[in-house]
């Protein structure tokens, strides 16, 4: 026992004698060497960093400007349908309005902050007001699909079966339009599919001057604007935003 403690005692000794013989070598100047280099490096990534993040503003603030120009395409598009529409859809139109002017606001509160959030936050941000700008625009374009289905309507019941048919393909060009905006929207499936199916059998039906051309321009009608009540409902939400 007392041999091995000996041993410890002697080999603890050799130790520090090594040390301090690698400290006298040099090992100070190794150590200061090795502090600097780490600050080195770590200032480097502290650059990286700061680059990265310069870098993702940059971005964000790109995408807000093109929000805004897209906004603005928006408002222009509603003043237009506005002179088509009956007192009906002029309440829709009003809601829209009101709910893009909601999605102004928000837009420019993230841009002020877009530097001093964490980039994570801010792109969550300028996503979400992404959303709500295409939807807000698909819904225009829907309400203008209603607006043209109706008149299709009324030109089919007057006979005037021609102007009729001119009319439900501008609402079906119309509601591609709305279409190629919603269309990462799996939510949205059905519904679209639902007024895809009721456009081509109007049209169909008119084509054929059928009977019940009327009746399937009335479906088309029903299926566009229970999903622009759907959308308004979704942007009136704020668990959406």
């Amino acid at each position: 026992m007392q041999t091995d403690t000996l041993s410890l005692v002697f080999s603890a000794a050799a130790l520090a004698a090594a040390l301090a013989a690698w400290w006298r070598a040099g090992g100070e100047s190794d150590v200061r060497e090795l502090r600097e280099q780490l600050r080195g490096e770590l200032e480097q990534l502290r650059r990286r960093q700061n680059e990265m993040a310069e870098h993702a503003a940059a971005v964000l603030t790109q995408a807000y400007e093109a929000h805004r120009r897209r906004i603005e395409a928006v408002r222009r598009r509603l003043r237009e349908e506005a002179r088509e529409a009956g007192a009906e859809i002029e309440e829709q139109m009003e809601r829209a309005r009101r709910q893009l002017d909601a999605v102004g606001e928000r837009l420019e509160r993230a841009a002020r902050s877009v530097r001093g959030e964490a980039v994570s936050k801010a792109h969550a941000a300028e996503q979400a007001i992404a959303r709500s700008v295409r939807r807000i625009e698909a819904r225009v374009m829907l309400i203008g699909v209603r607006v043209r289905a109706q008149a299709a309507r009324g030109a089919a019941e007057r006979g005037d079966f021609d102007e009729a048919e001119a009319l439900l393909a501008r609402a079906a060009d119309e509601f591609q339009e709305a279409r190629a905006l919603l269309g990462n929207d799996a939510e949205l499936e059905l519904p679209l599919g639902a007024i895809r199916a009721s456009l081509r059998e109007a049209t169909s039906a008119l084509k054929a001057r059928a009977e019940d051309a009327r009746q399937k321009i009335e479906k088309a009608i029903v299926d566009t604007e229970q999903l622009v009540g759907r959308l308004e409902a979704d942007e009136s939400n704020p668990n959406n935003h």
